[in-house]
């Protein structure tokens, strides 16, 4: 029934029935992100509606349930009456369940034991897969059926732990991943913390993959190693190192081999960060975590270029890809191709031209070398100003026919950034032409 309320949206109306909630207060009582209630928002507002209740948003206050008393009186029966999905998890949360378990097995896995594990139909469960292939394409992976046998995960493996990657930080934000790698899991137990909720299923899987004994050998070593080679990492780096280097252990361990380009994978060694990543798996060695291949060696110090991308100071020419010149006749493109749509000049802006500029040099730079881009404000960018990113998005077209490079929709959120900029400028210093018309000429003296 698509006007069913799912299990979070319940849990969500349950709270703002007692009164006005912001969506930190709901996001902190259901332990999870306000990234995720804001996410949920828009459909349980369409659902709301065909009740007769409206979702307000009250300035200082937060969100609010509006509407009859009839109506409002319906809803509280209908919250008490156990719903037929109480059981269950949510749709999403249980699609990245099954993607999780696709990554975790090696082998064909029966549609029959996700439907048992997962409490539906082997249905449901072909439905969730139609619904992951999406997903999945962005990072070059496949689902493979196999009638009468089941499903796997076709794919490498750097594009597994790319998705991997992207899923821990889409369920614990920046700063709750700094803190949960600060504290060393605060001497808890996962399953004690997030206990009695079934929505944090996805996060105590997750935390599967990132081993706290794992993380407290690899943390020493790596703080040993930075300080030796007098590396600052801001915390943001130093977790997104730390995140990649845990859980590529963890799937070595495993058996799982990763692959990089041999000319790549040449340009790396010569650097001065490819030497820090080799003795920081020497050190690994010797204290008996794991021994680090050439290859996951280059990996590393992909993430340590990263950085010093980030903090612009540093960075070997060699690996900029263009100079300041072409990023220059680069930026002036994608502000020529967004403004024909805007039915705007923003390419004269020369200061919008010119930051652009300096971001593309080292974004693209990032993008030859398969690092990857994270923006922080994606969500939002998509959620508010989803016209602007379609708009991006077809600007930078020309240019990746041109660097045979594909832009994420992180990178197009930041180029959007620098259009919208550009587009709110051009408001602000329009200049009107008026005329001043008085009948006595006073009102004009």
């Amino acid at each position: 029934m698509p006007d069913e309320l799912e299990v979070r949206e319940r849990k969500i109306l349950e709270l703002l029935m007692q009164g006005p909630k912001t969506a930190q207060e709901l996001a902190d009582r259901l332990l999870v992100s306000r990234r995720t209630i804001l996410r949920d928002l828009p459909s349980l507002e369409e659902k709301l509606k065909n009740r007769g209740i409206f979702l307000v948003k009250k300035a200082g206050k937060g969100l609010e349930l509006r509407g009859p008393d009839s109506a409002i009186e319906n809803l509280s029966k209908e919250l008490s009456k156990k719903a037929p999905s109480e059981d269950r998890l949510p749709a999403k949360e249980r699609q990245i369940l099954v993607l999780l378990n696709l990554i975790e097995k090696k082998g064909i896995e029966k549609l029959y034991t996700f439907a048992r594990e997962l409490r539906v139909t082997e249905a449901t469960i072909s439905y969730d897969l139609d619904q992951l292939e999406g997903i999945l394409g962005k990072y070059e992976l496949k689902i493979i059926r196999k009638p009468g046998l089941g499903v796997f995960l076709e794919g490498e493996e750097k594009n597994k732990r790319a998705l991997l990657a992207d899923l821990i930080y889409e369920q614990f934000n920046e700063t709750e991943l700094i803190e949960l790698l600060k504290s060393r899991f605060g001497g808890k137990n996962a399953r004690e913390e997030d206990s009695g909720d079934i929505i944090d299923e996805v996060k105590l899987r997750l935390l599967k993959f990132i081993e706290k004994d794992l993380i407290n050998d690899i943390e020493e070593v790596l703080r040993e190693i930075t300080e030796k080679f007098e590396i600052k990492l801001a915390d943001s780096a130093f977790a997104g190192l730390l995140v990649h280097i845990v859980l590529s252990v963890a799937r070595l361990k495993k058996g799982e081999k990763i692959t990089m380009d041999k000319n790549i994978l040449a340009t790396l060694e010569i650097t001065r960060e490819f030497q820090i990543a080799r003795a920081l798996g020497e050190r690994m060695k010797e204290q008996g975590i794991f021994e680090i291949p050439e290859e996951e060696l280059g990996y590393i110090t992909m993430h340590l270029l990263g950085a010093k991308l980030r903090e612009k100071e540093g960075f070997d020419e060699i690996f900029y890809f263009i100079n300041d010149d072409e990023a220059l006749k680069m930026a002036e493109e994608i502000f020529i191709n967004a403004g024909k749509i805007l039915q705007k000049e923003i390419h004269k802006d020369d200061k919008a031209v010119k930051d652009l500029a300096l971001h593309l040099k080292p974004a693209i730079a990032r993008l030859r070398l398969k690092m990857d881009i994270r923006n922080p404000l994606l969500f939002q960018l998509k959620e508010k100003y989803s016209g602007l990113m379609e708009i991006c998005k077809r600007a930078v077209e020309p240019l990746e026919n041109k660097l045979l490079i594909k832009f994420p929709e992180s990178e197009i959120g930041f180029i959007a950034m620098h259009v919208g900029a550009a587009v709110e400028r051009m408001k602000r210093d329009k200049k009107y032409s008026v005329i001043l018309v008085c009948p006595t000429g006073i009102g004009s003296s």
